[in-house]
């Protein structure tokens, strides 16, 4: 006891606390007060103080507080074929980029930061901008950095946001830690992005878009991914000119679905009174198509829609980004994807959501779709989903293309092809071919291919 400090009213107070059926007088020595204790009551207090065990405190933890979160690692700086040179020459790199910035320059003393190894953890006391803007920022710097480097040298990071609360506790050195959901969820959503992902919550997404409306520009909702535990997040992916990365993370739990499977549902939803489907070639060589699918819609249910499905194929493949995906409305407001179902390189399923919910049996309701995707085959098969009471389908192509133009009608549950009869028009605008055809009163399971 002697050589660990310990005196006769630290004895008592340790007897009183651990061994209470251990009658312990004050006017008692210490020899005394150990002569009167159990063998395992001494064995255990020599364990104790041989160990330094007597010198921890009762853990004690300051309230739980709130704050926004940035969490953020170089990808891939466990690479084993990197030298540890150039692994902490990537980490300097950050470092620097994040102490020279002035969100973080400028930042509340209440601010917790915590070094993770190759990255670091941020928490803002005041608002979820400055996490943004430290994302940002750090990210268009990497951007500029990068530039001038070998693809080898390249720094490459990936972010993850969220609001949310956090014990603050002491450690080791006696510097200030925090523990907590905040801190993990953000540590969570990183972890699914890769290089140069800005990726956020659903909590912290939509605190920024409160914030200021121009920031509904860069929030992207990717759909939902699993964390960790069985738990699903709805993840936001943040990007715009000079930073983030377009393509959505990958690895995700989705609820299966199958594009058969939503074609059933889709025909029991909606009537398509028109369609019409424009393919404009954009490049001879590589059959690059702009492809405009027009519809008017109207609820056919009882209960309003508030997303909307779609299924594109392709020849060639695709990133998700490198389709131009645009979906516009009847006031040609564009919607935004609120989950994708499948990313596949020939094959995408994804929700759209209208800016307002169609109403049963509304009418003057629209919706455009337009994207990019090479036809090499060039041909273009569409599946009538409802009964319609007028299609059109058109193809405009430079004239120095040579057509074969042929309409061929598809049975979908046999296979069966069958040429159709009925011609197509043809005429010359601005040295461009359009080759248009139509039909009146298609029924649900129709279906065309369109050759050229």
């Amino acid at each position: 006891m002697e050589e660990r400090d310990k005196n006769k009213e630290w004895l008592v107070e340790y007897l009183k606390k651990n061994q209470p059926e251990i009658p312990v007088k004050p006017n008692l020595t210490v020899g005394a007060i150990l002569d009167s204790s159990p063998t395992e009551a001494l064995s255990e207090l020599v364990t104790i103080l041989k160990n330094g065990l007597g010198e921890v405190a009762d853990p004690s933890i300051d309230p739980v507080r709130s704050f926004h979160w940035f969490f953020t690692d170089i990808v891939a700086s466990a690479n084993p074929n990197m030298s540890t040179e150039d692994q902490a020459r990537r980490i300097v790199v950050l470092t620097q980029l994040v102490a020279k910035n002035d969100v973080f320059r400028n930042r509340d003393p209440e601010t917790i930061v915590l070094p993770t190894g190759d990255g670091m953890v941020i928490g803002f006391a005041e608002s979820p901008e400055e996490p943004l803007l430290l994302a940002i920022e750090v990210s268009k710097g990497l951007d500029l950095y990068n530039k001038s480097k070998r693809e080898q040298e390249r720094v490459d990071i990936r972010v993850g946001m969220d609001s949310g609360p956090v014990f603050l506790l002491t450690d080791v050195n006696g510097q200030r830690n925090a523990w907590g959901q905040g801190l993990i969820m953000a540590r969570r959503i990183m972890d699914l992005g890769k290089g140069m992902h800005i990726l956020a919550s659903d909590n912290f997404a939509k605190s920024i878009e409160r914030l200021r409306p121009e920031y509904k520009g860069i929030m992207h909702i990717a759909g939902y991914y699993s964390v960790k535990h069985d738990e699903r997040a709805l993840v936001y992916n943040i990007y715009g000119d000079g930073f983030g990365n377009k393509d959505p993370p990958e690895a995700k739990e989705v609820t299966q679905t199958t594009a058969e499977d939503q074609y059933s549902v889709t025909t029991k939803r909606f009537l398509f009174s028109s369609i019409d489907v424009t393919l404009e070639i954009k490049d001879v060589k590589s059959q690059l198509t702009r492809h405009s699918l027009f519809w008017s819609v109207i609820n056919i249910t009882k209960e309003p829609i508030e997303r909307i499905y779609y299924s594109l194929d392709g020849d060639s493949p695709r990133k998700f980004s490198e389709l131009n995906i645009k979906i516009t409305d009847e006031n040609d407001e564009e919607l935004q994807i609120t989950g994708i179902l499948v990313n596949k390189p020939h094959h995408k399923e994804f929700y759209v959501t209208p800016k307002r919910p169609f109403a049963p049996l509304e009418k003057g309701r629209t919706l455009n779709l337009q994207y990019d995707w090479e036809e090499p085959d060039r041909q273009f098969v569409y599946r009538i989903a409802s009964n319609c009471s007028a299609f059109r389908f058109q193809l405009i192509a430079p004239e120095e293309l040579e057509l074969k133009q042929k309409v061929v009608k598809v049975d979908i549950l046999t296979g069966e092809k069958m040429l159709v009869t009925k011609p197509a028009s043809i005429e010359m605008k601005n040295g461009q071919v359009v080759i248009t055809w139509s039909e009146k009163n298609l029924s649900v399971m129709d279906a065309f291919r369109f050759d050229w």
